[in-house]
């Protein structure tokens, strides 16, 4: 009985100190990692794997925000606050920004502000999708912000 208890806790041992190899890469290479998964969502449930993932979640610059994906039946506020909250921790530099969103009125500053804020942060790819939802009447029309048109110095 004792030797499968000690079998049970090396191995237990032996899978801990797997998942510390993984947390001590440098922070370039759980960066990298993040960048290939297709979601917000799903980093999101990665930085819930550790302290460690959690600080590169933090640092972590490349931003997709999927309305649809986030908070699909919620509403436009509580998507609008998860973005700002996310953007206010940004640094340096963004090298991906993705934005799909709902139509709606009081979406478009937002978006004008958000737009701002990765070409601010030298944004290198930039992707936008404002969709209508069939429940929203009469016609939206987004215009992107004239500063996207000039050239970068």
């Amino acid at each position: 009985m004792e030797g499968c208890f000690g079998r049970k806790a090396r191995e237990a041992t032996a899978a801990d100190m797997d998942a510390d190899r993984i947390s001590s890469l440098p922070e370039e290479v759980k960066h990298h990692i993040l960048s290939l998964i297709p979601n917000i969502k799903e980093v999101v449930k990665i930085s819930s794997l550790s302290k460690s993932w959690l600080r590169t979640w933090r640092s972590f610059q490349i931003t997709d925000f999927d309305q649809h994906l986030i908070l699909p039946d919620e509403s436009s506020d509580r998507f609008i606050r998860f973005v700002d909250n996310y953007l206010m921790r940004s640094r340096d530099e963004m090298p991906r920004f993705r934005l799909s969103a709902r139509a709606t009125t009081e979406m478009a500053p937002h978006v004008d502000r958000w737009l701002g804020i990765s070409l601010d942060y030298h944004v290198k790819e930039l992707s936008v999708n404002i969709f209508k939802v069939r429940q929203i009447p009469g016609k939206f029309l987004y215009s992107i912000p004239t500063r996207f048109y000039r050239p970068s110095s």
